[in-house]
């Protein structure tokens, strides 16, 4: 009884060791211009790949609404993620450059204020719901956090869809990290979400 007991143990501890390093070897570093992060591939899928077909459907989606082109949107779209248990479920990595952003403070109340009036003003031309938003840190950077919401006949799913998305101004960039699932599922996978954007740096 005790070889078996501790036969078992030895297996168990085994089969753990294992299990974590699989899901240590499935985080991945990711690169982009000026930053980078971490992220667990058995959780989010890269759909990266795809960015060109979506680029070209969202630019039908907006047509009338905003003057933007499919090629615009793909050249601002760094990185795409489904999470693999829901693919409603996305964060997306997207970075532009827009000269020098040293001048750019969002401790500063009237610099915080003009952004934040002029995202709200380009969401709700488009349908969407501007919640609010707020300054924190992340990273190490000051940034803006805005919520919103876009209800099912804007995005075309069936369901409303809710969205995070973290503005950074570092250098010549601007960076925006948004965190997007249906409304009723947003808090679930938001721990999953919360993981990733821990690993930034810039």
């Amino acid at each position: 009884e005790i070889t078996t007991a501790a036969t078992t143990v030895a297996e168990t501890t085994a089969a753990t060791t294992q299990a974590t390093t699989q899901a240590v070897s499935a985080v991945s570093t990711v690169k982009g211009n000026g930053y980078s992060f971490k992220i667990d591939s058995a959780k989010w899928m890269d759909i990266s790949a795809y960015i060109d077909a979506i680029s070209k459907e969202a630019e039908k989606l907006g047509q009338n609404k905003i003057n933007i082109t499919a090629e615009q949107i793909k050249a601002a779209n760094d990185y795409i993620y489904f999470h693999a248990n829901n693919r409603n479920v996305i964060i997306n990595v997207a970075s532009t450059k827009v000269g020098d952003t040293s001048n750019v403070d969002f401790s500063n109340a009237a610099i915080k204020m003009l952004f934040s009036e002029t995202m709200r003003e380009q969401y709700e031309k488009v349908g969407f719901t501007y919640v609010g938003d707020k300054v924190t840190t992340v990273a190490g950077k000051n940034c803006v956090i805005m919520t919103i919401e876009a209800p099912k006949s804007i995005t075309r799913a069936a369901y409303d869809a809710k969205s995070l998305a973290y503005v950074f101004f570092v250098g010549e960039y601007q960076y925006v990290v948004t965190y997007t699932a249906p409304k009723g599922e947003f808090n679930t996978y938001k721990g999953d979400f919360d993981a990733v954007l821990s690993t930034l740096t810039f």
